[in-house]
């Protein structure tokens, strides 16, 4: 997403849904903080791991995905 908006940025245009996209992206990872310290309150001194998996529906390949890397 990020190189495809550079790239039209670069070329003096826009690609609004891409960046609307990106917003929306970087959101659910606030999302996931707010939840996190809902449940577990004061994160000093805890150790928190996230585990996942990207999942393209009517494929089995995920190596391009961002959980894959």
């Amino acid at each position: 997403m990020k190189a495809l908006i550079r790239t039209a940025e670069d070329a003096g245009g826009t690609l609004p849904m891409l960046e609307a996209v990106e917003q929306v992206n970087a959101e659910q990872k606030r999302v996931l903080a707010r939840k996190i310290l809902k449940r577990f309150g004061k994160l000093s001194g805890r150790r928190i791991a996230v585990w996942g998996l990207a999942f393209k529906p009517n494929t089995d390949d995920v190596r391009r995905r961002p959980a894959a890397s």
